[in-house]
């Protein structure tokens, strides 16, 4: 009878214990992913409405300014700069919390380059999207003796994700690497992608 019971009780602790997670645990935050994946209104590539090739300084500026998960951001430029914004906290989680910024690099009075410094680590991206198409490893230009620069494409996203790390570095250094997002017509495409062999190799 007492082992009935017990089994009986820890049966349902099992479900209580369950059901207490997933009241507690908060929903998963998917729009990051959203964010960064093409649409019918933002195909590829685009982030935040902007959209390399094509669109304007001008237009660059006043979609910064009124955006809903921007605090501020520079005013237009003519000719070639940088436009910078600031978070204002509902931004997702994938882009970082608290400040924070991003910038958008304009040549020629068109948005170039879309950069997005964020303090994800490359792990989470890789469970986002999956593993990237192509890609390359190699000694960074800053520092080459010390470290190297990581790049991750997914062409079909219009997304470049770049993680710095360091020459002797370990396989959770990588996982770990905090992203900078990169959203560009060009992009270099040239190289499969193949993980470090001191990640994949053991």
């Amino acid at each position: 009878m007492f082992p009935i019971v017990l089994r009986a009780a820890l049966l349902l602790m099992v479900i209580f214990g369950a059901v207490g997670v997933a009241v507690v645990s908060p929903p998963v935050d998917d729009s990051g992913l959203v964010a960064l994946l093409p649409s019918a209104d933002c195909p590829a590539p685009c982030l935040l409405g902007l959209r390399p090739g094509l669109t304007t300084a001008e237009e660059a500026a006043a979609i910064l300014t009124n955006h809903p998960w921007i605090r501020e951001s520079s005013p237009p430029i003519a000719g070639s700069g940088i436009l910078r914004w600031v978070w204002n906290g509902q931004q997702p989680a994938l882009f970082g919390r608290g400040g924070g910024y991003g910038e958008v690099e304009i040549r020629d009075g068109t948005v170039y380059l879309i950069r997005i410094l964020t303090p994800t680590p490359f792990a989470d991206f890789w469970l986002l999207l999956g593993k990237p198409e192509y890609g390359t490893l190699g000694r960074s230009r800053v520092m080459p003796d010390a470290f190297q620069t990581h790049r991750a494409l997914y062409p079909a996203y219009g997304l470049e994700l770049k993680t710095v790390i360091r020459q002797n570095g370990d396989m959770k250094s990588f996982w770990d690497a905090a992203v900078e997002i990169l959203v560009t017509t060009d992009t270099d495409t040239s190289y499969d992608y193949t993980l470090p062999c001191w990640v994949a190799c053991g």
